[in-house]
């Protein structure tokens, strides 16, 4: 492999900047066309965020034979995300679609890690959700 081929998989091509985080998550699977949650809440913990995306890592991905990040995947689903922020007074209310899944490192807390982009908001919790981002962006470097 050649240097310059080394050098361009070292590049982050996303368009958001990645930051360190810690917020409690409980996540569960929407169906688009009926608009209901199929599954209960799963507890989680986002451990990096950006303006559209999150990761999340859980140790539950399986709610009554449903798998909610394969499912995730699907057009038909979404992704339902109620993300406590750190002062306590705001809830952000989110879906996304789980872009990639996988089981998570072994410096990791929980069994499973999955990368969500964030696709529909309310618009006061898009607000929040900014708000929160551009102070995480101010005080800290990006990965």
């Amino acid at each position: 492999m050649t240097e310059e081929v080394k050098r361009y998989r070292r590049i982050d091509r996303r368009k958001c900047l990645r930051l360190k985080s810690s917020l409690p998550v409980e996540i569960s699977l929407y169906h688009r066309k009926s608009q209901k949650m199929i599954t209960e809440g799963i507890p989680g913990n986002i451990s990096e965020i950006s303006r559209d995306g999150v990761c999340i890592e859980t140790d539950t991905v399986m709610v009554n034979g449903t798998h909610v990040f394969t499912s995730a995947m699907d057009d038909e689903f979404f992704l339902a995300m109620k993300i406590s922020l750190p002062d306590g007074s705001d809830t952000v209310d989110v879906m996304g679609s789980v872009a990639w899944y996988n089981l998570a490192p072994e410096t990791s807390h929980s069994r499973f890690v999955s990368g969500v982009i964030i696709v529909e908001t309310e618009q006061v919790s898009k607000k929040y959700w900014f708000e929160f981002v551009s102070k995480i962006e101010e005080s800290e470097s990006p990965l």
